[in-house]
């Protein structure tokens, strides 16, 4: 893969790449999810020469999303209402709930990543609550809140967080 990353980056090719094709009367659909992750995957980062469908994948569902309403139509409402508390008391919230959901609502290595003291960051989440009116415990509210956060970052309304290993690409 590297060798092949370097070979595009140098003649300035970008490509797509599907999920494995185990018959040959599937080559069709898996060509055009290489298309597929070509395309958002270009949206979503420039940067980068090689787009992985499984990487790609949620950020499809996300382009589908955005052309029936986009995240106004499909996030959890209440994310909205944290952003805007985040916004007029010039707090930052959102991001400390983008940060918990990144780390699989792991409270040590979500501290860690926000340089915040774990008590701080426990605090953080209380207020979340408290301003969104949610459980942080409860799954269906966690899953839309992590769509939610997708919906956005293909909006681009908040910076991606990609969490792909370099081994798969030549950015983190």
């Amino acid at each position: 893969m590297l060798n092949l990353s370097a070979f595009l980056q140098k003649n300035k090719i970008r490509c797509g790449i599907s999920r494995r094709c185990t018959q040959l009367a599937d080559l069709r659909f898996y060509y055009e999810q290489a298309l597929d992750a070509l395309r958002v995957g270009t949206y979503m980062d420039r940067e980068r020469y090689i787009y992985p469908y499984g990487e790609y994948a949620i950020y499809h569902i996300a382009e589908a999303c955005s052309q029936a309403g986009g995240s106004k139509v499909f996030s959890h409402p209440a994310l909205e209402a944290l952003m805007a508390y985040d916004k007029e008391y010039n707090t930052t919230f959102t991001n400390s709930l983008y940060e918990y959901l990144i780390h699989f609502k792991n409270i040590s290595n979500t501290a860690k990543a926000l340089h915040l003291h774990r008590n701080t960051l426990i605090y953080h989440l209380q207020r979340i609550e408290e301003i969104m009116e949610v459980s942080l415990s409860d799954y269906h509210t966690v899953q839309l809140l992590e769509l939610s956060f997708r919906l956005l970052e293909y909006d681009k309304k908040i910076t991606p967080r990609f969490s792909w290993n370099t081994t798969n690409n030549e950015k983190n």
